[in-house]
């Protein structure tokens, strides 16, 4: 899946901009409404936690667990967007 024409370059570290581009992709639909922004939300959601995460002298293993299971979480729902795409192609 590539990036449709006319859409700008975005900057390598913007994660959160980065993901509303790639899912408006495979959930970009007016029917897939409630998907793509949950979509959205999670990411969002786990890119402020590791941000917080990273920076916090005070984090521990706990958290940090919560946090690579996020990670895991979204990379999970992405697959299984573009694997929708597949499926209904």
């Amino acid at each position: 899946m590539a990036i449709p024409p006319g859409i700008e370059r975005l900057q390598d570290s913007n994660f959160i901009r980065w993901c509303d581009e790639l899912m408006n992709q495979p959930c970009g639909a007016k029917s897939n409404k409630e998907l793509r922004q949950h979509l959205k939300n999670v990411a969002e959601d786990m890119w402020q936690l590791v941000n917080w995460l990273t920076h916090d002298r005070d984090a521990n293993t706990p958290a940090s667990s919560i946090a690579i299971h996020s990670c895991d979480t979204v990379v999970d729902h992405f697959v299984q967007a573009l694997m929708r795409v597949r499926w209904s192609g």
